[in-house]
């Protein structure tokens, strides 16, 4: 969501989304402290190496696949515009499960 260096309101509220579809995708009891992941992921900074071992790591599941790329593509979209570093990564993103 910060790759184009805007954070955008619209982007927070897919990743919230994002949150409630894998915890329930997942069957996770109780209900997730969203404020409490928000405010970690308001943090993250990975740098590459930490988002291909997450690749791989969400290709072990074709479940996970299909709700990170849904999600992915959201977070791009969410604030009306495609910065060509979004549109870098979600193409990273497809080719690397391409043959998920």
């Amino acid at each position: 969501s910060r790759c184009d260096r805007e954070y955008h309101p619209f982007e927070r509220a897919s990743i919230e989304k994002f949150i409630t579809r894998f915890w329930l995708r997942m069957e996770i009891q109780g209900e997730p402290d969203c404020d409490d992941i928000i405010a970690y992921v308001d943090r993250l900074a990975p740098d590459a190496e930490t988002f291909w071992v997450a690749l791989h790591r969400i290709g072990e599941s074709k479940d996970l696949i299909k709700l990170f790329k849904q999600s992915a593509r959201e977070v791009v979209e969410a604030d009306g515009r495609i910065a060509a570093e979004e549109f870098y990564w979600e193409a990273k993103i497809d080719e690397f499960f391409a043959t998920s």
